[in-house]
């Protein structure tokens, strides 16, 4: 079983939470599609080194605060017949420049309904929802934080 990551970027705009999607290429995996940060764990790596790796690495940015999603990404993958199991995290974003890697050939700052409406896929809509909840009621535990 490969091991997964999930990186959900946003950020606060006049109190507004913004979410940050990107754009697959041409020839890259999920062509095509608005997704959020997604990535394998290389040897040795642990889910939050990748999760830091993964989310410098295609956007470029450092995160201000960076914490668990008390919730977990779980889809069958029919190609490898396995379930998958994938932590999520979120970072909010510095307020600087996005660098795209060649896996992404744009980005978008969304609000919560252009977030849900952008992606495809359902539990990546569901994720978004509870991060928003997140952030709009209750807040970031202290547990949750890395």
């Amino acid at each position: 079983m490969r091991s997964l990551v999930d990186v959900y970027p946003y950020r606060f705009v006049e109190g507004e939470i913004q979410f940050l999607l990107l754009h697959r290429a041409k020839e890259q995996l999920y062509e095509g599609q608005w997704r959020m940060i997604g990535g394998k764990l290389e040897e040795n790596e642990t889910h939050v080194q990748a999760a830091d790796r993964e989310y410098f690495e295609e956007t470029g940015l450092q995160a201000k605060i960076r914490w668990v999603v008390p919730t977990i990404n779980a889809f069958y993958d029919h190609n490898l017949d396995q379930i998958q199991y994938i932590p999520v995290f979120a970072f909010e974003c510095d307020n600087k420049q996005v660098f795209l890697n060649h896996e992404h050939d744009d980005f978008k700052w969304c609000n919560l309904s252009e977030a849900q409406e952008k992606v495809s896929w359902y539990e990546q809509k569901r994720i978004i929802g509870v991060i928003h909840e997140i952030l709009r009621t209750s807040g970031i535990l202290k547990e949750w934080i890395l």
